[in-house]
Protein backbone atom coordinates (compact mmCIF):
# COMPACT_ATOMS: atom_id res chain seq x y z
CA UNK A 1 0.00 0.00 0.00
CA UNK A 2 3.07 2.18 0.43
CA UNK A 3 4.15 1.80 -2.91
CA UNK A 4 0.67 2.90 -3.97
CA UNK A 5 0.71 6.02 -2.41
CA UNK A 6 4.11 6.89 -3.56
CA UNK A 7 3.13 6.19 -6.77
CA UNK A 8 0.10 8.43 -6.71
CA UNK A 9 2.02 11.63 -4.70
CA UNK A 10 4.67 11.40 -7.69
CA UNK A 11 2.27 11.86 -10.34
CA UNK A 12 0.03 14.17 -8.50
CA UNK A 13 -3.19 11.85 -8.29
CA UNK A 14 -5.80 12.02 -5.66
CA UNK A 15 -6.21 8.67 -3.06
CA UNK A 16 -9.44 8.28 -4.17
CA UNK A 17 -8.45 6.94 -7.79
CA UNK A 18 -6.57 4.30 -6.01
CA UNK A 19 -10.04 3.01 -4.65
CA UNK A 20 -10.33 0.71 -7.94
CA UNK A 21 -12.98 0.28 -10.17
CA UNK A 22 -16.90 1.51 -10.01
CA UNK A 23 -19.61 -1.19 -10.70
CA UNK A 24 -20.56 0.46 -13.60
CA UNK A 25 -17.20 -0.54 -15.11
CA UNK A 26 -17.27 -3.65 -13.92
CA UNK A 27 -20.76 -4.19 -15.39
CA UNK A 28 -19.74 -2.90 -18.54
CA UNK A 29 -16.80 -5.10 -18.57
CA UNK A 30 -18.61 -8.08 -17.54
CA UNK A 31 -20.54 -7.19 -21.00
CA UNK A 32 -18.19 -6.78 -23.66
CA UNK A 33 -16.13 -9.85 -22.22
CA UNK A 34 -19.98 -12.10 -22.41
CA UNK A 35 -20.67 -10.97 -25.80
CA UNK A 36 -16.93 -11.62 -27.14
CA UNK A 37 -16.72 -14.89 -25.72
CA UNK A 38 -20.37 -15.57 -27.10
CA UNK A 39 -19.30 -14.88 -30.01
CA UNK A 40 -16.46 -16.57 -30.01
CA UNK A 41 -18.63 -20.29 -29.16
CA UNK A 42 -21.08 -19.37 -31.79
CA UNK A 43 -18.19 -19.41 -34.60
CA UNK A 44 -16.38 -22.30 -32.67
CA UNK A 45 -19.93 -24.57 -33.14
CA UNK A 46 -20.49 -23.48 -36.12
CA UNK A 47 -17.13 -24.26 -37.74
CA UNK A 48 -17.56 -28.06 -35.85
CA UNK A 49 -21.15 -28.69 -37.57
CA UNK A 50 -19.20 -27.58 -40.74
CA UNK A 51 -16.60 -29.77 -40.23
CA UNK A 52 -19.09 -32.43 -39.33
CA UNK A 53 -21.64 -31.83 -42.25
CA UNK A 54 -18.25 -31.94 -44.72
CA UNK A 55 -16.98 -35.47 -43.20
CA UNK A 56 -20.56 -36.85 -44.38
CA UNK A 57 -20.22 -35.20 -47.25
CA UNK A 58 -16.44 -37.23 -48.17
CA UNK A 59 -18.06 -40.57 -46.84
CA UNK A 60 -21.21 -39.94 -49.31
CA UNK A 61 -19.05 -39.22 -52.36
CA UNK A 62 -16.48 -42.09 -51.32
CA UNK A 63 -20.00 -44.87 -51.47
CA UNK A 64 -21.45 -43.13 -54.42
CA UNK A 65 -18.23 -43.36 -56.15
CA UNK A 66 -17.80 -46.92 -55.13
CA UNK A 67 -21.36 -48.28 -55.72
CA UNK A 68 -20.81 -46.72 -59.70
CA UNK A 69 -17.10 -48.63 -59.47
CA UNK A 70 -19.06 -51.45 -59.02
CA UNK A 71 -21.92 -50.94 -61.60
CA UNK A 72 -19.63 -50.81 -63.71
CA UNK A 73 -18.18 -54.09 -62.85
CA UNK A 74 -21.60 -55.68 -63.53
CA UNK A 75 -22.03 -53.92 -66.72
CA UNK A 76 -19.38 -56.11 -67.95
CA UNK A 77 -22.42 -57.72 -68.84
CA UNK A 78 -25.46 -56.84 -71.36
CA UNK A 79 -28.04 -54.01 -70.20
CA UNK A 80 -30.92 -56.81 -70.47
CA UNK A 81 -28.96 -58.93 -67.48
CA UNK A 82 -28.95 -56.01 -64.38
CA UNK A 83 -31.89 -55.52 -62.63
CA UNK A 84 -33.44 -51.90 -63.25
CA UNK A 85 -33.89 -51.15 -59.83
CA UNK A 86 -31.37 -51.99 -56.88
CA UNK A 87 -30.75 -50.99 -53.17
CA UNK A 88 -28.98 -51.65 -50.27
CA UNK A 89 -27.62 -50.29 -47.38
CA UNK A 90 -23.60 -50.49 -46.43
CA UNK A 91 -23.43 -52.30 -43.58
CA UNK A 92 -21.27 -53.03 -41.16
CA UNK A 93 -18.74 -49.94 -41.86
CA UNK A 94 -21.74 -47.04 -42.47
CA UNK A 95 -24.80 -49.09 -41.92
CA UNK A 96 -26.74 -45.50 -41.64
CA UNK A 97 -26.19 -44.67 -45.23
CA UNK A 98 -28.69 -46.53 -47.49
CA UNK A 99 -28.21 -46.62 -51.73
CA UNK A 100 -30.60 -46.88 -54.23
CA UNK A 101 -29.68 -47.45 -57.89
CA UNK A 102 -31.44 -47.28 -61.12
CA UNK A 103 -30.88 -47.95 -64.29
CA UNK A 104 -33.23 -46.79 -67.14
CA UNK A 105 -32.97 -46.58 -71.24
CA UNK A 106 -33.52 -43.07 -72.69
CA UNK A 107 -36.80 -42.13 -74.60
CA UNK A 108 -36.04 -40.59 -77.85
CA UNK A 109 -39.78 -40.66 -79.13
CA UNK A 110 -40.51 -36.92 -78.31
CA UNK A 111 -37.42 -36.05 -80.35
CA UNK A 112 -38.14 -38.61 -83.16
CA UNK A 113 -41.68 -37.23 -83.56
CA UNK A 114 -40.94 -33.57 -84.12
CA UNK A 115 -37.61 -34.77 -86.82
CA UNK A 116 -40.38 -37.29 -88.61
CA UNK A 117 -42.66 -34.43 -88.78
CA UNK A 118 -40.09 -32.20 -90.41
CA UNK A 119 -39.18 -34.62 -92.68
CA UNK A 120 -42.36 -35.32 -93.92
CA UNK A 121 -43.06 -32.11 -95.18
CA UNK A 122 -39.41 -32.38 -96.91
CA UNK A 123 -39.89 -34.06 -100.83
CA UNK A 124 -38.36 -37.72 -100.29
CA UNK A 125 -38.69 -37.85 -96.75
CA UNK A 126 -39.56 -40.83 -96.02
CA UNK A 127 -36.32 -42.67 -96.30
CA UNK A 128 -34.70 -40.31 -94.46
CA UNK A 129 -37.43 -40.66 -91.64
CA UNK A 130 -37.14 -44.19 -91.72
CA UNK A 131 -33.22 -43.97 -91.09
CA UNK A 132 -33.94 -41.28 -88.19
CA UNK A 133 -36.04 -43.76 -86.91
CA UNK A 134 -33.22 -47.12 -86.68
CA UNK A 135 -30.64 -44.06 -85.51
CA UNK A 136 -32.73 -43.32 -82.47
CA UNK A 137 -33.78 -47.07 -81.81
CA UNK A 138 -30.47 -47.78 -82.25
CA UNK A 139 -29.63 -44.58 -79.41
CA UNK A 140 -32.22 -46.32 -77.38
CA UNK A 141 -30.75 -49.36 -77.20
CA UNK A 142 -27.43 -49.20 -76.35
CA UNK A 143 -27.61 -45.94 -74.28
CA UNK A 144 -28.65 -46.16 -70.39
CA UNK A 145 -29.03 -43.56 -67.71
CA UNK A 146 -27.27 -45.33 -64.28
CA UNK A 147 -28.29 -42.85 -61.19
CA UNK A 148 -26.76 -43.58 -57.94
CA UNK A 149 -28.78 -42.00 -54.65
CA UNK A 150 -27.36 -41.99 -51.23
CA UNK A 151 -30.15 -41.57 -48.40
CA UNK A 152 -28.71 -40.13 -45.05
CA UNK A 153 -30.92 -39.26 -42.46
CA UNK A 154 -33.30 -37.14 -44.50
CA UNK A 155 -31.01 -36.00 -47.08
CA UNK A 156 -30.72 -37.41 -50.48
CA UNK A 157 -27.71 -37.22 -52.68
CA UNK A 158 -27.58 -38.53 -56.34
CA UNK A 159 -24.88 -38.73 -59.10
CA UNK A 160 -25.97 -39.65 -62.31
CA UNK A 161 -23.85 -41.24 -65.67
CA UNK A 162 -24.36 -42.71 -68.78
CA UNK A 163 -23.75 -45.78 -70.28
CA UNK A 164 -22.88 -46.98 -73.76
CA UNK A 165 -22.58 -50.45 -75.19
CA UNK A 166 -19.82 -49.82 -77.74
CA UNK A 167 -19.97 -53.57 -78.94
CA UNK A 168 -23.81 -52.81 -80.57
CA UNK A 169 -24.22 -53.64 -83.86
CA UNK A 170 -27.03 -51.37 -85.69
CA UNK A 171 -29.48 -53.13 -87.95
CA UNK A 172 -29.01 -52.55 -91.66
CA UNK A 173 -31.85 -51.18 -93.50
Amino acid sequence: MVLIKRLLNIFHLPLSFSAGFSLLEVVFAMTILAIALGSILGIQTGSLRATAHAKHLQIITLLAQSKMNETKLELKRSFEEMPLKKEGNFAPLYPQYRWEREMKALNFSPLTQVISQYFQSQEGGTQDIQLINEVFKYFSETIREIKITIYWKKQTYSIATYWVKLNHEMQSL
